[in-house]
């Protein structure tokens, strides 16, 4: 079998809904010798139409191949691209600050979901404020991307990269003995993409498609084998060699199940997992917990801390990842994207606060905060984010059509200024 390789532009945040008229053209014309493909691989227009045509409609992506070289082989499908290999072992060093962005994956259609993705909440063009009349944005240019797209991810990196984020920590829903919403990570263990470092935050306290957490041990050989395969790649982020794992709600997990965990991620070769689990409530000792090696704030739960602009002490712990809170706004989301319930969303939901935020104050309350609390850290200085691409709650760093590129300026910005801060470019 021969491939069309093509590389996504790397600035491909545009409206991918207008492109179907030269999508339908370029359908046709792979089958035909004749095609000038030279022509597609420089045109924006024809190779964005081409890879929304594999992710979208159908086509296969699943052959991706690693190499380093973006070539032009041949006319026929599915799209391969090649990618160099990735470092090794990426660690936290505790002299170095680093950013994380909590990453949201239901940017496609799932069939564990019912065939849903968020985006739905933003389709209807009437649900444009809040019910407390505040504007809601959207992605830049009505960028509703499906996350699955090799050309996405790669662009999401590429963001990251160019505003000193470090990497990202993907929400890992594994419920009824199953990886949910895999996609987006299955795929980067093919192709690369996200090229950041990452780690997992177990999700492990709410259900999810009518299924709740399961702690059955006969069934923890295949959670085991899923952190495995994520663990032992070469970008996951490891604490003196430890794979780090973020816990949504550490405490719910019973003690046994932990300890038994450890023994088999053990017998795979893997030294025990970091587990830093979320503080999910201002101040108190309810949170302290045996296997916990460290916390950190989960900033849409802390409403306490969104417009703090100073350090926190917690009883249970001094060492502790900082929570930085972009916005708060779920209103799509309990709107089920109908402008018509807000009357109701406001009677049922007043006790729901929403943040009325901009990227030059979350910049006031970045340098502030993140000066404060590294001077009394004495572990790893790591900073989440919420979040990377919480769309349906209102907080994303990516571009938007209210703020464009501000948050990610000021995230960049932020990095720069505070005192901690050590270039993350190769000396």
């Amino acid at each position: 079998m021969t491939y069309f390789v093509l590389e996504f532009p790397a600035a491909a945040w545009s409206d991918l809904n207008e492109m179907e008229p030269v999508n339908q053209r370029i359908a046709t014309a792979v089958t035909s010798e004749s095609f000038p493909l030279e022509k597609a691989l420089n045109h924006f227009e024809l190779g964005l139409a081409m890879h929304r045509d594999i992710c979208w409609n159908g086509k296969d992506e699943s052959a991706l191949v690693a190499s380093e070289n973006f070539t032009f082989a041949s006319t026929s499908w599915p799209l391969i691209i090649e990618y160099p290999k990735r470092p090794p072992d990426p660690t936290f060093d505790p002299s170095r600050l680093k950013f994380l962005a909590l990453y949201f994956p239901q940017w496609y259609p799932a069939p564990e979901n019912k065939m849903f993705d968020d985006w739905r909440y933003f389709q209807n063009p009437n649900l444009t404020h809040n019910h407390n009349h505040v504007p809601l944005f959207r992605p830049l240019n009505n960028m509703y991307y499906d996350s699955r797209c090799h050309g996405i991810r790669k662009t999401q990196a590429a963001l990251a990269k160019k505003f000193l984020l470090d990497g990202f920590v993907y929400y890992f829903y594994y419920f009824n003995n199953t990886m949910m919403l895999p996609e987006v990570n299955e795929r980067m263990l093919v192709d690369g993409e996200p090229d950041t470092d990452f780690a997992f935050m177990w999700i492990n306290s709410e259900p999810f498609g009518g299924f709740d957490p399961d702690y059955n041990l006969e069934n923890l050989d295949n959670f085991v084998d899923t952190l495995a395969k994520y663990f032992s790649h070469s970008r996951y982020i490891h604490v003196n060699n430890r794979p780090v794992l973020y816990l949504y709600h550490g405490p719910k997990i019973p003690g046994v199940y932990m300890q038994e965990l450890f023994v088999r991620l053990s017998a795979k070769g893997f030294l025990r997992p970091y587990i830093v689990t979320s503080i999910q409530h201002y101040g108190g000792n309810r949170l302290a917990w045996n296997f916990a090696d460290s916390y950190a704030e989960f900033p849409p739960n802390l409403y306490q801390l969104w417009k703090s602009y100073g350090y926190t002490k917690y009883h249970h712990t001094s060492n502790y990842h900082l929570g930085l809170n972009l916005n708060f706004d779920n209103t799509p989301r309990l709107s089920n994207g109908n402008p018509d319930l807000l009357p109701e969303i406001l009677t049922k939901h007043r006790h729901v606060p929403v943040v009325e935020a901009n990227p030059s104050e979350f910049l006031e309350r970045c340098i502030a905060r993140v000066n404060a609390w590294s001077k009394h850290q004495t572990m790893e200085k790591v900073v989440l984010i919420f979040a990377w691409n919480e769309w349906s709650e209102q907080a994303a760093l990516e571009p938007s059509d209210r703020f464009h590129y501000k948050y990610l300026e000021a995230l960049r910005d932020c990095k720069l200024a505070t005192s901690t801060y050590r270039s993350i470019s190769p000396e």
